[in-house]
C-alpha cells in the first residue's frame, strides 16, 4: 500500500464526517466537493507518496501525524465558520 493510502485509512473518521455526509445546502459544500475530487487532489498525493517512499520510518511517522492534525484543525475551522462560531482563545 501506499503512504497516501495509509494516511487514508487513518483519517477515514474525518473523511466520512466530512465527504460522505454531504449537505447540499451547506455554502461549503462546492470547495468540498472540489477538493475532494481525484483530479484535483491526484498529483499532490503522488508527490506526497514519492517523498514518502524516500523517507524513513520516523519521517514518515511524523508526516502522518501532521497530516491527521492539518486534517482535524480543517475540519475544526469549517465547522466553527459555519456554526458562526468566535475563536476561543
Amino acid at each position: 500500500m501506499s503512504f497516501s493510502h495509509d494516511l487514508r485509512q487513518q483519517a477515514a473518521p474525518i473523511f466520512d464526517a466530512i465527504l460522505h455526509h454531504p449537505h447540499p445546502a451547506h455554502p461549503f459544500q462546492p470547495w468540498i466537493d472540489f477538493y475532494a475530487g481525484s483530479e484535483t487532489t491526484q498529483p499532490l498525493v503522488q508527490r506526497l507518496d514519492q517523498w514518502a517512499a524516500g523517507s524513513h520510518a520516523d519521517e514518515r511517522a511524523r508526516m502522518a501525524d501532521h497530516f491527521l492534525t492539518s486534517c482535524r484543525m480543517e475540519y475544526l475551522f469549517w465547522e466553527m465558520a459555519y456554526n458562526l462560531e468566535a475563536w476561543p482563545v
